[in-house]
């Protein structure tokens, strides 16, 4: 069934609203709108939508949602190597300004105390340590940490985009802001991007379907996620893309021969003339 109304709204436009019935029990609305002076507008819309988008539960949502997320992630940072902590002490002097680089092995080197093991700290822990190690040769010491570099907190984006890979994480990565760096290909279902929190406990590993036409059309902003360190974003294929993909898979191992095959004339053409062109090399003048 196929319902539009007309809807004056308060910046002197006119809106049209087309609604789409369907036998799923979804509908779609579109949208579009003309300015006053053209008139009152009149439409007849017609065409069907196939299937509806998959919309998360309240228990699926619940373990990716925080009621603070509008403003971070809510995940307290913790180094690992690679990393770069600045410190600032000033009653050690052999700490006070240093700038240190996680090793491999989760260790930095300080004077005096010689190598610490840092890695999966965080900022405030690290400043506890440091105060606990250094207290047998001073007086009350006081460290502060900042983590300048964390470059080893990344999430991932796969799937049908043109950038693929890891991602440096921010502390306010979104789904939407992941996926406008990573870019969606042509045949990407957006409607059905993955989000998956990974664990090492198999029923601790949480997957939520989000509908991202939904958040960039329509402004659905409470589908879109904060990501995590470790989070991984899959962007799976079109079924139309998907069978292109297994098509392409087939003809891979005969796809050399095929194009051999499917230029003979233009080979023996090339060859013939630069065979000719080498027989008048010096009859030419």
């Amino acid at each position: 069934m196929v319902r539009s109304e007309i809807v004056p709204s308060w910046d002197n436009w006119v809106v049209l609203r087309v609604r789409y019935a369907t036998g799923h029990g979804c509908t779609s609305m579109r949208h579009t709108r003309h300015h006053r002076l053209l008139g009152l507008v009149s439409a007849l819309a017609t065409g069907s939508v196939v299937g509806c988008a998959v919309t998360p539960t309240h228990r699926e949502l619940s373990a990716f949602l925080k009621d603070y997320e509008h403003l971070a992630s809510g995940i307290e940072a913790r180094v690992g190597p690679g990393d770069r902590i600045d410190i600032e002490s000033p009653r050690i002097q052999e700490l006070d300004g240093r700038d240190l680089v996680v090793q491999a092995d989760g260790r930095v080197s300080a004077r005096l105390i010689g190598e610490v093991r840092v890695v999966g700290m965080t900022a405030r822990e690290i400043a506890s340590k440091f105060e606990e190690l250094y207290a047998p040769y001073y007086r009350e010491p006081f460290v502060h940490v900042t983590i300048s570099d964390h470059s080893s907190s990344v999430f991932y984006v796969f799937g049908q985009v043109s950038k693929q890979g890891p991602f440096r994480h921010t502390g306010r990565d979104t789904v939407l802001s992941a996926l406008s760096e990573a870019q969606p290909n042509q045949i990407a279902w957006k409607k059905r991007v993955r989000v998956i929190r990974p664990n090492h406990l198999e029923n601790e590993i949480r997957t939520v379907e989000l509908d991202l036409d939904k958040i960039v059309k329509h402004g659905d902003t409470k589908l879109n996620l904060m990501l995590e360190p470790g989070d991984i974003v899959f962007v799976p294929p079109t079924p139309l893309g998907w069978v292109g993909l297994r098509f392409r898979e087939l003809l891979f191992p005969v796809g050399p021969a095929l194009q051999t095959y499917a230029t003979p004339a233009r080979a023996i053409t090339t060859q013939r003339f630069y065979d000719e062109g080498q027989g008048n090399i010096g009859t030419s003048f």
